[in-house]
């Protein structure tokens, strides 16, 4: 998924100092911000396990959590991937959903007519 950015305790380093290493990565741009496997909703409103669903946040707002436990940073250019990867299945479960529809509705077709369907 690319490069995440985290506090890692270093040896002959405090937390504080530690944390001050993570913020010195965090260049100018956008981040994506995860946390134990969720990534945090636009205006960090909740979690969520989709990246569709996450928000987007300026190297300002990343600095600001990184000190938070089990967090990381992804800059927001490294997710692309992710993202088509999530496209790609969600076309296919779309796909599949209409098929399956498609099949009820043959089968069953007073059914889909009192559903509202075609």
């Amino acid at each position: 998924m690319g490069e995440r950015i985290s506090v890692k305790k270093r040896a002959g380093l405090t937390w504080t100092e530690s944390v001050a290493v993570a913020r010195k990565r965090i260049k100018d741009g956008p981040y994506l911000i995860s946390r134990h496997g969720g990534w945090f909703r636009p205006k960090a409103q909740g979690y969520t396990n989709h990246l569709s669903e996450a928000g987007i946040f300026t190297a300002d707002e990343a600095r600001r959590y990184i000190d938070v436990d089990g967090l990381s940073v992804v800059p927001a250019g490294h997710v692309i991937t992710g993202i088509d990867w999530e496209i790609a299945d969600l076309e296919k479960r779309l796909a599949a959903a209409k098929s399956l529809r498609a099949a009820i509705a043959q089968q069953a077709p007073a059914v889909g007519a009192a559903q509202g369907g075609e």
